[in-house]
């Protein structure tokens, strides 16, 4: 179907007129906790909430600076896509000290050693894990 350029601007301007602020917010609202299609009873996994806290990220960047940035395997030093790898890893740490919860898991040095980590670039960390 081809539309003139009047149409194509009353269509334009319907759309605007409809994703105001206030619309986009309502619509947001609607779909989150209980209503979101991905809801788990308000539980979101351990290794996930460990992952994305400021302690793993400060982990992380530790174990980076302290490789200088580079692949322990390959020795890759181009800097882009590198992962730090647990060498004990993450879920055996929390099976043996039977951690369950965040306060658990902040209270474990273990997880939070930095010679526990390396540098790996991403093929390297994939196949660490085959």
């Amino acid at each position: 179907m081809i539309h003139t350029q009047e149409t194509k601007n009353r269509i334009k301007q319907s759309v605007l007129n409809a994703q105001t602020p206030e619309v986009r917010l309502k619509k947001s609202l609607s779909h989150r906790g209980e209503k979101s299609y991905n809801w788990k009873n308000g539980r979101t996994d351990l290794k996930h909430q460990l992952r994305t806290g400021f302690r793993y990220r400060q982990w992380r960047s530790d174990v980076f600076t302290r490789d200088e940035f580079t692949c322990m395997w390959c020795g890759d030093k181009s800097g882009g896509n590198l992962e730090a790898d647990h060498i004990f890893q993450m879920k055996d740490i929390l099976d043996k000290y039977k951690i369950i919860t965040l306060e658990q898991a902040d209270l474990c040095p273990e997880l939070w050693n930095i010679n526990n980590g390396r540098t790996l670039c991403e093929p390297c960390h994939i196949k660490r894990h085959k």
